[in-house]
């Protein structure tokens, strides 16, 4: 029931400036570490919300326990909070950018 993110729409940006191609890699290189972190949040995300999921679908036909679903309930609470603190993080940052005189 809960999807898999999709984060191909989201590309590292590629610098326009006229820096000279060492500068241009490694900003490049930590925008694509930045990225692969963030997907790999994301899909733990998902995959803790998609196993709350399952237990307490487990626990509807008597195969988990309560515990074990409200264990896995609450990891994935946890997870989800912590990726929208994260996203408000970087949503503020980017306002913060926009905000900037050029």
């Amino acid at each position: 029931m809960i999807e898999t993110i999709a984060l191909s729409r989201l590309q590292t940006p590629t610098s326009t400036s006229t820096t000279s191609t060492t500068e241009s890699a490694g900003s490049g290189s930590i925008g694509g570490e930045f990225m692969n972190a963030f997907t790999n949040a994301i899909s733990e995300t998902a995959a803790s919300l998609k196993n709350a999921e399952t237990m307490s679908a487990s626990a509807l036909e008597g195969k988990a326990s309560v515990q074990q679903v409200v264990e896995s309930v609450m990891a994935a609470e946890r997870q989800f909070q912590t990726a929208i603190a994260i996203r408000d993080k970087i949503v503020s940052a980017y306002l913060e950018l926009n905000r900037m005189q050029v």
